[in-house]
């Protein structure tokens, strides 16, 4: 029997003109599960829709999961429903928080790479590794300055120095800065990577060309409609244009 935990939303904003963020609090007096970076969780919705979401949360911050949810042009009713029929007080089910997409404990250095919405997931990792105080690097993707996500933690000094933020790039000029990271990293780097399904196919592809391992690449995937028929645990929790973030 899958254990549901009953949650009601505490707080609820537009970060962009169509990704809305909740923060989702314990109905009872009782801890949340703990999570770590990379976490995920199934939302059941009033609706009887049922939909995976980032945990966004950084090192500290307990008593909530904060997810994102972007609004899809092509919605079968999950995104629509999470940014139109809820507010505050509401209450939802979601599952306990699972991870198929954690940091390596053996990697010299992180490349964590993010387009669009992509970035909720990496933004965990990047808030977590600057904790830690290990090597990373974070380079991120966007259509457009209105579009970044989570300005204000990326804009903290221990993400900032790490942040590379690209706006407005082509597919071509994208797959140039990939080249561009991929290849400069070192032996021991493990890259993480999530976005845009073209997008990831973009980056693992240059990583394996570059002669990468599979052990050192980590993808998550975020929409059931662009799965790729790849081997391996795979998520799905979003959708965007092909390197239109």
């Amino acid at each position: 029997m899958v254990h549901l935990v009953k949650v009601r939303i505490a707080r609820a904003w537009m970060e962009t003109p169509d990704i809305r963020v909740l923060e989702l609090a314990p109905q009872e007096a009782v801890a949340l599960p703990m999570v770590s970076a990379g976490s995920h969780i199934d939302v059941h919705m009033p609706n009887g829709l049922v939909r995976q979401y980032s945990i966004c949360n950084g090192p500290g911050e307990s008593g909530f999961y904060r997810i994102a949810v972007k609004l899809e042009a092509r919605s079968r009713g999950g995104s629509r429903s999470m940014h139109q029929d809820l507010e505050p007080g509401d209450a939802l089910s979601i599952s306990q928080p699972r991870n198929h997409f954690a940091l390596s404990e053996i990697a010299g250095e992180h490349l964590l790479v993010a387009g669009g919405i992509g970035i909720t997931p990496i933004l965990a990792m990047a808030r977590a590794l600057a904790e830690r105080g290990s090597p990373f690097r974070l380079i991120y993707f966007v259509r457009g300055p209105e579009h970044v996500v989570f300005n204000d933690a990326l804009s903290d000094g221990r993400l900032a120095k790490h942040l590379v933020l690209h706006t407005g790039l082509s597919a071509d000029q994208t797959a140039m800065e990939l080249t561009r990271d991929i290849v400069s990293s070192g032996d021991n780097s493990h890259l993480y990577v999530c976005g845009p399904a073209a997008f990831m196919e973009a980056a693992l592809t240059i990583a394996v060309a570059a002669g990468w391992a599979p052990e050192r690449l980590h993808r998550e995937y975020f929409s059931a409609l662009e799965r790729l028929t790849k081997p391996g645990m795979m998520r799905f929790c979003g959708h965007g244009e092909a390197f239109g973030f």
